[in-house]
C-alpha cells in the first residue's frame, strides 16, 4: 500500500498545482526505492501497488463522473473547491507572468 498511497498522493498534489511535481516526483521515486530497499516489500509488491494506485484514481474519477449527475449540493458543500481554483489559477497565472517579466530582462 505504500506505492498505492503515495500514487495517489503525488497524482492529486500534480492536479491541485502542477509545479508541487517538482517535488511530488522525487518523493514518490525515493519513496518506491525505499520501500524495496528497506525490504518493506518485494520488486512485485510496489508494480502492483503502482497499478492499484493509478487503478483507484481511474475509479474515482468515474464514481465522480457519475456521481455529478445525481448530486445537488443543497448545503454549498463544495463551494471551497471553487473558491482554490479561482485562486491557485490566478496564483499560476502570477507566477508564469513574472517569469515571462523576467526571461524578457537582457543582461549586457
Amino acid at each position: 500500500m505504500h506505492a498505492a498511497w503515495g500514487i495517489i498522493a503525488c497524482v492529486a498534489l500534480i492536479e491541485i498545482w502542477g509545479p508541487l511535481a517538482i517535488i511530488a516526483i522525487p518523493w514518490i521515486i525515493a519513496e518506491l526505492i525505499g520501500t524495496m530497499y528497506t525490504l518493506e516489500h518485494y520488486a512485485v509488491d510496489v508494480i502492483l501497488g503502482i497499478i492499484i494506485g493509478f487503478f483507484a484514481l481511474w475509479i474515482t474519477k468515474r464514481l465522480l463522473k457519475f456521481e455529478k449527475q445525481y448530486f445537488v449540493d443543497h448545503y454549498n458543500l463544495f463551494s471551497i473547491f471553487e473558491h482554490l481554483e479561482k485562486h491557485y489559477r490566478n496564483t499560476n497565472q502570477k507566477v508564469k507572468e513574472k517569469i515571462d517579466k523576467i526571461s524578457k530582462i537582457s543582461y549586457k
